[in-house]
């Protein structure tokens, strides 16, 4: 299961040897361990060949694409535990390329504050019409299906076009690209409360 950051993160970049080290904190989730990433990789994602750039450490996952000249970093923070289930949580953040570039040239240590975006991506509905006349008909799944556009797509200047993806969930595509497409998808769960067991219902955003 994945919560998405709707915090500001401080971004803390070094050099380590042949590695660029990012650390990201923010209130809701504290301090996150340092992630690697290869100086000759983040060379070609400034340069925008490629401009997109996925790794993976310790369990964790980055994805770094380059657009008009900004970074759009997602961090996925994952914890295994003892029965085998991961839990985690992801932050999405974008940073001027020129603080790569900066950290790289310099040498010194950088730090950068990520402030919340909360201008929201333009949604297309159009060709999801019937579906979403599916969803109208459940006060729940109507619902989670309204906070998660609210919630979902801060991409600002960015343009969503959902599609029928079956049953209730639904498949997108972005203007810009970043991410190119993805789901939304519907996900129906248990949550244990202090009355007890409650079924729980909501959208997540998969790309």
């Amino acid at each position: 299961m994945f919560n998405s950051n709707m915090t500001n993160v401080l971004l803390k970049l070094s050099e380590d040897g042949d590695y660029i080290a990012i650390s990201t904190y923010c209130r809701r989730h504290g301090r996150r361990g340092r992630f690697l990433i290869h100086k000759e990789q983040m060379q070609q994602v400034l340069e925008a060949r490629p401009s997109t750039l996925y790794d993976s450490d310790c369990g964790n996952h980055v994805t770094i694409h380059n657009y008009n000249d900004t970074l759009h970093i997602t961090f996925d923070w994952l914890s295994e535990y003892s029965d085998g289930t991961l839990k985690g949580f992801r932050q999405q953040l974008e940073v001027p390329v020129v603080v790569f570039t900066e950290l790289m040239k310099a040498g010194e240590p950088m730090r950068y504050l990520y402030r919340v975006r909360h201008a929201q991506a333009r949604i297309k509905a159009i060709p999801a019409a019937k579906v979403i006349r599916e969803v109208q008909k459940s006060h729940i799944i109507r619902s989670a299906f309204r906070k998660a556009l609210r919630d979902s797509f801060h991409w600002k200047g960015d343009t969503v076009t959902l599609y029928r993806d079956g049953g209730m969930d639904f498949f997108f595509r972005t203007a810009s690209g970043c991410p190119a497409e993805g789901g939304l998808i519907l996900h129906r769960t248990t949550v244990r409360t202090p009355v007890g067991m409650r079924p729980k219902v909501y959208y997540g955003v998969h790309t």
